[in-house]
């Protein structure tokens, strides 16, 4: 059975409606987006059951807006070394024309240079976890609450163990891994030999002396 997401869609139309795109089941929503977030509200996206899956990367604002004490739901997050995550942003963003968060200046700008004197971010999913400001400073109360929440409400997934991670979220939603479709989805991302389809090469960096460097 194929699942039914909901993410950035072209929003059309009063009414919740199921399409199909790219061989995938979508609701006409835009999850992604503040004004879609809102809209989705108004249409009730998770009291009426549609989505399986609902995508979005504003965790803090669609909680508030979607979910309420008779509908609750889990998140399923991939995780990353934290310094791994911004090295492959910073390479990323400086090609990723296509990208909202292109940053031409970044192409040809030293690493360190970026992480001392550009890059702004600083425990910010500490801080959304915890209820945070994006301004304010955490503490180790704040990173006690961040894990627990994750304890209690996420599924946990490792972007360096990337196919049982998909396999503990295939778990979870109760996709049957052995049916063609899912078998086949498998194998086009995890069989020998593929190409991975989002991903961006650059110099490897040890975490450790970039860790070290930074102190």
């Amino acid at each position: 059975m194929k699942q039914i997401l909901a993410v950035r869609t072209e929003p059309f139309g009063d009414e919740l409606k199921v399409v199909e795109a790219s061989g995938a089941n979508f609701v006409n929503v835009d999850t992604i987006s503040r004004p879609g977030i809102l809209r989705a509200e108004r249409m009730g996206l998770v009291p009426s059951g549609m989505a399986d899956l609902i995508v979005t990367n504003d965790l803090d604002y669609s909680v508030e807006h979607l979910y309420d004490v008779d509908h609750r739901g889990r998140v399923l997050a991939l995780f990353r070394h934290p310094v791994d995550r911004l090295i492959s942003r910073f390479y990323y963003a400086g090609v990723a024309t296509w990208e909202r968060s292109y940053q031409s200046t970044w192409k040809d700008m030293d690493l360190q240079y970026w992480a001392e004197k550009i890059n702004w971010e600083n425990n910010i999913f500490v801080k959304s976890l915890s209820g945070r400001e994006r301004y304010s400073y955490v503490t180790e109360d704040d990173l006690s609450v961040a894990i627990n929440t994750v304890r209690k409400r996420f599924i946990v997934g490792l972007t360096d163990q990337m196919e049982e991670s998909i396999h503990r979220f295939n778990i979870f939603m109760g996709i049957d891994e052995t049916e063609d479709i899912n078998r086949q989805c498998m194998n086009e991302y995890f069989g020998r030999g593929v190409k991975k389809s989002n991903a961006n090469s650059h110099p490897k960096v040890s975490l450790e002396s970039f860790d070290r460097d930074r102190d």
